[in-house]
């Protein structure tokens, strides 16, 4: 079980540098674009993901509290019904509900909008790289290019997907 682990930490770095290296020998500076575009993914998925932990955590805070005053309120029930208290505990559970809705109406768009921006990361490396080998460089895209550069790019975006989370784990084993 370690071994696999110890794999996923090093294993996306050097898939990507394998990818940019072969990028590099196949469409030359053109590949400095889906370099930078990739990397600036990256970052803003590690970013992305931070966001969504942090969102996660509060939820979950809002979701704790609100159970614990409704089991508060269900262990004290007679209480509660002897005193006429129904109203004050419906509107205290109510109001922690409603924040912990806020928090996950907050958590889902934030999944939403990183799924969105990692599916859209390799088609504007591609993008990006095609652009600048044929713009750029003056160079014609033949199939063959074409074919290998999008097949790169698919594996360097598997990597960039797993390297946040690479890196994440070196960090920790350091």
């Amino acid at each position: 079980a370690r071994a696999a682990q110890s794999d996923q930490m090093w294993l996306p770095l050097l898939q990507a540098a394998l990818c940019l290296a072969l990028i590099f020998a196949l469409v030359g500076a053109a590949g400095l674009c889906a370099a930078a575009v990739m990397a600036v993914m990256a970052v803003a998925n590690n970013r992305g993901f931070k966001h969504i932990f942090a969102s996660q955590k509060e939820l979950m805070r809002h979701r704790d509290r609100r159970l614990e005053t409704l089991t508060e309120a269900l262990t004290n029930i007679r209480i509660v019904k002897l005193c006429g208290m129904e109203a004050d505990v419906h509107a205290a559970v109510s109001a922690w509900r409603a924040r912990e809705l806020a928090e996950l109406t907050r958590f889902q768009l934030g999944v939403a909008a990183l799924i969105s921006f990692i599916t859209a990361g390799p088609k504007l490396a591609s993008l990006s790289t095609f652009l600048c080998f044929t713009l750029a460089l003056g160079r014609t895209v033949t199939p063959a290019v074409a074919f290998t550069m999008l097949a790169l790019l698919s594996a360097l975006e598997d990597s960039f997907v797993a390297l946040p989370a690479a890196v994440d784990a070196l960090t920790r084993a350091v």
